[in-house]
Formats: structure tokens, sequence, C-alpha cells
């Protein structure tokens, strides 16, 4: 409490567990701006997409179509790697598990990508891997996403600069040859 509250005092609790700080101190985040670009995409355009996605469902589950949406919804209609919009026709699906591997539809399962960043997570041919890396110019963090996708999937982590430095560094500390 005094961390959120600021206030060591003790304040009514529901089932001696919760406490129930007074009205007065709880604060709230300010609003958003948006930026004249960032206006383009509010909830209203997140709905418009989630709108045309339903309208050019033709194939997979209904649990698939449901998980999607819900899925782009709760990303604010952004890929899950590069942070971008994505409008209906970019939204690709991605099972984290694979179905083959016995993955569902379920929500848990579904991340809303670009369709070049999934086609990326299953490249598996090096020429194939290289040209959307060229396209895309993922930051570090999204190639970790990027990697952990791909391992989910099978298709084998991408060896940046850092990750085959970290390599040389075990191999010679550990005098692999």
């Amino acid at each position: 409490m005094k961390e959120r509250y600021g206030h060591k005092r003790k304040y009514p609790a529901i089932d001696k567990q919760i406490p129930i700080p007074p009205i007065h101190l709880v604060q709230c985040k300010p609003p958003m701006n948006y930026s004249p670009k960032g206006k383009e995409h509010t909830e209203g355009s997140v709905d418009k997409e989630i709108n045309r996605m339903m309208e050019s469902f033709s194939h997979g589950s209904i649990e698939y179509l449901n998980s999607k949406i819900s899925r782009y919804s709760a990303q604010k209609g952004k890929c899950a790697v590069t942070g971008e919009f994505l409008e209906a026709h970019k939204v690709h699906a991605h099972h984290q598990k694979p179905k083959a591997e016995g993955g569902e539809d379920e929500y848990g399962n579904i991340i809303v990508l670009d369709e070049a960043v999934h086609r990326l997570v299953h490249a598996t041919k090096l020429e194939t891997v290289s040209e959307y890396l060229k396209n895309l110019t993922l930051a570090p963090k999204s190639m970790r996403t990027v990697n952990r996708l791909r391992k989910l999937a099978g298709t084998g982590e991408i060896m940046t600069k850092k990750t085959r430095a970290n390599l040389k560094e075990y191999w010679i500390n550990n005098n692999v040859a």
C-alpha cells in the first residue's frame, strides 16, 4: 500500500486480503494524447477492420475467427512484432503452438502478426529469411520476439550479431572447438 498510495496506514480490506484505500488517494493515468498520425488508428478504425475481417472470413473454425478478432482487438490492431497498425487484409493469426503439434484455435494460442512477419516466422530457406529481414528492419526487441515465435514454430532462431558474439564467447570460455 505504501508504494502505491504513499501511506503506511492500514485500510479496510475485503476478506482481510485486498485493502480498500480511500477514494481521494486513488489516482488515474492522464488520458492518452494522440499525434495527428495516431488519430488514424483509434478504436473506431479497429472496429472497422474487425468488421472487414468478419466479412472476409472464408476458412477455419468459428473459434479461430473469434480468437483472431479478440487478439486483434487486444493488441489494438497492431502487429505483435512491429507495433504497426494492421488493416484487415494484412492481419495474419499465428498459432504459437502449431496445430500440427496439438495447438488449438483458442485465444491464448493466437497472436496477430503482419503478413511479412508471419512469413518470416515460418521461412526456412536462408535466402527467404534474409530477404524478409532486409525488408522489415526489426529492432532488437522485435527480433527477440520473432526468434521466440520461430523457436515455438520449429523453424529455429535467426542468428544475429549479438547471438553470434555470445556463442563465440561461450565456445572460447568452454573450450569448444
